[in-house]
């Protein structure tokens, strides 16, 4: 078997599905100040022939253990062209 690349980034999941976060509540979040009312998740972008195994693979490594979920949006097409342009 070949290589498997996956991307992972950080992102704060509010309660009711939606993500608005100010600057303020990001800066609170990194200093371990922000409310409990946002959960910090990891998203992943994975094939799908791999992503569970994967993602708890990330889980592991994670030292505060966040949950790992995907984002339709966070996609390895996406995050290829970011990379490319850095």
């Amino acid at each position: 078997m070949g290589a498997i690349f996956f991307y992972v980034r950080e992102n704060v999941a509010p309660p009711g599905g939606h993500f608005h976060v100010s600057a303020g509540e990001r800066m609170g979040w990194k200093l371990g100040r922000l409310s409990g009312r946002h959960a910090q998740v990891l998203e992943l972008a994975a094939p799908d022939f791999a992503w569970d195994r994967i993602a708890a693979f990330v889980h592991e490594m994670d030292a505060s253990k966040r949950s790992v979920r995907r984002n339709r949006r966070f996609t390895r097409k996406w995050a290829e062209r970011i990379f490319k342009e850095e």
